[in-house]
């Protein structure tokens, strides 16, 4: 395969002036045997989770090298797709989500590792992109309150 680098046009993506820091991928269909410099961008790091039981779902995120990314979080429960990196020169997390059913254990997850990198009770930045598959939810208005675990998601009007 040539990868997505040739079916997207790299060059209409990554403007060396002005680089995008962060871009999120989803429906990759990207399994075990697609290896990682197939999907490769100059200048960034790729991490992604796949589904390991059927085909299709699939997320990954492209980072600038510039951002070091210490940490990770890769999972699935053959339905949904999550990964999550954290960079801790701007306490931030980066998420990419791929949901196609019920997603509960998939929150579960990306709160408790929102958890471990809340710093003296600072919760991080959080940037979750992909596909939610929530189209009914009122977007204009969402916010999380609550403790750093995130405990309840309340909407304005």
């Amino acid at each position: 395969s040539s990868g997505i680098n040739a079916e997207y046009g790299q060059e209409k993506l990554v403007n060396t002036d002005y680089p995008v820091m962060a871009m999120a991928l989803t429906e990759t269909w990207w399994n075990s045997r697609v290896e990682d410099a197939q999907v490769a961008f100059p200048g960034y790091s790729i991490f992604r989770a796949g589904r390991k039981g059927r085909p299709g779902g699939g997320c990954a995120l492209l980072v600038h090298r510039s951002l070091k990314v210490t940490d990770k979080l890769a999972w699935d429960d053959d339905f949904n797709n999550l990964i999550a990196v954290y960079i801790p020169s701007c306490h931030t997390i980066l998420a990419t989500v791929y949901r196609t059913s019920e997603y509960q254990y998939l929150l579960e997850e990306l709160l408790n590792f929102i958890d471990k990198h809340s710093l003296d009770s600072t919760t991080p930045d959080l940037f979750v992109m992909g596909d939610l598959k929530l189209p009914l939810h009122p977007w204009n208005t969402t916010t999380v309150a609550g403790q750093a675990t995130g405990d309840r998601i309340s909407t304005g009007t």
